[in-house]
């Protein structure tokens, strides 16, 4: 298996922006460069997939024969009013 990062930054408009996972991407983390509060969620028209998160949130996707994401998957929905910054492993 061979590990290579990706990092990339949200914009921080404080609207919602779509997390999509770079090719055959297994990990990923959010952070928020000044240990803030950001929000999370799976669907932003579904106010209960909605979470606040603050300093990081990691998920890492269980092991078996294919990558949890393939290129440019979205996995997730971010909002901040500062720019996010987005780790993925694999």
């Amino acid at each position: 298996m061979s590990w290579c990062e990706s990092h990339l930054k949200t914009a921080g408009s404080g609207s919602w922006e779509q997390v999509i996972a770079p090719i055959n991407c297994s990990y990923y983390q959010i952070f928020h460069p000044t240990g803030g509060n950001f929000e999370k969620c799976s669907d932003p028209e579904d106010a209960n997939t909605i979470s606040a998160r603050s300093g990081g949130f990691a998920i890492t996707a269980p092991p078996h024969g294919e990558w949890r994401w393939n290129k440019g998957d979205h996995i997730t929905w971010v909002k901040s009013d500062v720019p996010l910054d987005l780790y993925f492993l694999r």
